[in-house]
């Protein structure tokens, strides 16, 4: 973006050699950017071949340069994350709060447990 400003500042002020320059830049890092092309298509295909959802593969292509096998890991990678992330609130809602009411601390737990100690059997401070 800011090359674009650049660019149009350049040419109104004369310097045309960089606004040229500066306008090319432009125009390369927004075919970095967007998923319009014939190949980016043929690449969006094969994410959705391996599995991946329109949404999952455009993201995962652009964050991975529109290389497809980085992608794939990529999107491999935040579904792990999120499958983390909903395990880890799962513990918490089970865990309950804090007399103070606070969440339970999961990875204390998950300590006190690999330590030997049992895992809580409470639930918001009541034995269940």
């Amino acid at each position: 973006m800011l090359q674009l400003l650049q660019g149009v500042v350049a040419y109104h002020s004369g310097e045309f050699d960089d606004a040229r320059s500066l306008l090319g830049k432009a125009a390369a890092l927004r075919r970095e950017l967007v998923l319009d092309g014939p190949e980016d298509d043929a690449k969006l295909a094969s994410l959705a071949d391996m599995g991946f959802g329109s949404h999952e593969a455009k993201a995962s292509l652009l964050a991975c340069a529109k290389d497809v096998q980085r992608a794939a890991a990529h999107a491999l990678e935040k579904r792990a994350e999120t499958e983390r992330l909903k395990e880890r609130r799962i513990k918490e809602r089970r865990y309950g709060k804090t007399p103070k009411g606070s969440a339970v601390n999961v990875d204390g737990v998950a300590r006190l447990v690999s330590l030997g100690c049992e895992a809580p059997l409470q639930h918001g401070g009541r034995r269940v």
